[in-house]
């Protein structure tokens, strides 16, 4: 979707359109309906930007929000770790956590 020169002067826009899974350009002139269509263009261009910068926004946020998730589970997963082994349990090559026979 641009404006292209042609010639020495002249200017016309052309639309790239996919046809067939081939790459066409639409000729659509240098007059009002050139013009609308390039306005239109630009608005729906703006549109994804602003789209795109919303989503990433929201990853950012969701990334933010994992990794307060992982460090969590984290600090739990050491903190049964513990309390298993205060209670007399054991694991072997990190196997099952077994109970300790003979106390």
């Amino acid at each position: 979707m641009a404006w292209e020169n042609r010639g020495n002067t002249a200017t016309y826009y052309y639309r790239s359109v996919r046809q067939d899974g081939v790459v066409r350009k639409l000729y659509l002139g240098n007059g009002p309906a050139a013009h609308e269509a390039a306005e239109s263009a630009a608005i729906e261009r703006a549109n994804r930007e602003t789209c795109h910068r919303l989503i990433s926004s929201e990853e950012m946020k969701t990334a933010t929000a994992c990794q307060l998730s992982k460090q969590a589970e984290t600090v739990s997963t050491i903190l049964m770790e513990a309390v298993l082994l205060g209670a007399g349990f054991w694991r072997q090559n990190y196997s099952r956590w077994r109970k300790r026979r003979g106390n």
